[in-house]
């Protein structure tokens, strides 16, 4: 009998249930694949992360480090601006005492209150001995007690840069006027070249010019002085003196107008010396030449003579006789200089 093959039967070697193994192999072998490629994604991942991670972890303890060198320098920096603060404190403290001490001493100065005036310079100099303003103050004020020694060596002592000054080279030829006119003269050329600005170191060029009886060139110096400052009274005064000297009475007269407005305007403020203001009033009184202004002038002059400060005197004496001279007049002869000249013997006429 012969045998038949069945369709669907199965074929050799395979179980009775139909079951066939190699798939489930296949798919093993799949999914140990994909474990594996997932197992070395995952464990590329954790190394990047832990390359990253240790990255960041050295970053973030730079910028601790850095943090705390900001922390100390900053410390340091608030401890250096502490310290500035005090000090700036302490100084701005010697500034107002010393500012306060010069102020005092300009009050005195302008009363012509000399041994005030030297007594509150001091106390400033102490405080600010490089101040070259608060110098040449102390040094006038040993000029107009008639202490030039003691004003050349508060000058001498200045230092190199306020020895330039303007001031100083002024206050110097002040000192020198009469006993060294030639050094006075450099004095004030050297005043002039470090500062051509000020009517000051004009105004005394035109003094110690007119004491070599240089007349016109006098005047000229006296009127740089008032283009500088127009109101400024003993500009205008001095430059009324050597018109007058060079023969322009006119303009003498109109001079002293204006100088005695001036001197007015200055009275009410505070900011003129009475033996100027004075002596510019009575020059002003005399120039008008009518009998009570004669009368006038006669008892300004009279007033004036009660002055304690030498220099002053020596001073408002030398311009009284130099304007008596300038208008013809004799002064030995002239009732305003009796009644104002110095009862010391050894005080002379400037």
């Amino acid at each position: 009998m012969s045998s038949r093959v069945l369709l669907g039967a199965p074929s050799p070697g395979a179980s009775e249930s139909g079951f066939d193994p190699s798939g489930y192999i296949d798919f093993a072998n799949l999914t140990i694949a994909v474990a594996l490629a997932a197992i070395t994604v995952i464990t590329f991942v954790l190394a990047v992360g832990a390359v990253v991670g240790l990255r960041t972890l050295n970053e973030v303890r730079r910028d601790r480090d850095a943090l705390r060198a900001e922390l100390v320098e900053a410390a340091r920096r608030r401890s250096e601006l502490d310290d500035r603060l005090r000090a700036f404190e302490q100084e701005s403290e010697r500034i107002v005492l010393a500012a306060h001490l010069y102020n005092e001493g300009q009050s005195a100065y302008t009363e012509a209150d000399y041994d005030r005036a030297v007594t509150y310079y001091q106390q400033a100099l102490e405080i600010q001995p490089g101040n070259g303003r608060i110098r040449v103050r102390l040094a006038r004020s040993y000029i107009n007690k008639g202490l030039n020694r003691l004003a050349e060596a508060i000058l001498e002592a200045a230092d190199p840069i306020d020895a330039d000054s303007a001031g100083t080279w002024r206050a110097l030829a002040t000192a020198y006027r009469y006993e060294a006119p030639d050094r006075a003269m450099d004095h004030i050329k050297k005043a002039i070249r470090a500062d051509e600005s000020s009517y000051e170191n004009w105004d005394y060029l035109g003094l110690l010019l007119r004491d070599q009886g240089r007349w016109d060139e006098s005047l000229q110096a006296h009127r740089a002085a008032m283009l500088l400052t127009p109101m400024e009274p003993t500009s205008l005064f001095f430059a009324a003196l050597m018109a007058l000297r060079v023969g322009e009475p006119a303009e003498s007269k109109t001079l002293l107008v204006e100088a005695v407005k001036c001197v007015q305007f200055k009275r009410r403020t505070g900011q003129m010396k009475r033996a100027w203001a004075d002596v510019i009033e009575w020059a002003y009184e005399y120039s008008r030449g009518t009998a009570s202004s004669r009368a006038k002038a006669l008892r300004i002059a009279k007033q004036m003579a009660q002055y304690s400060a030498a220099r002053n005197r020596q001073a408002v004496l030398g311009h009284m006789e130099f304007y008596l001279v300038a208008g013809g007049e004799n002064p030995a002869e002239n009732l305003c200089l009796r009644a104002f000249r110095p009862t010391d013997p050894e005080e002379s006429p400037a």
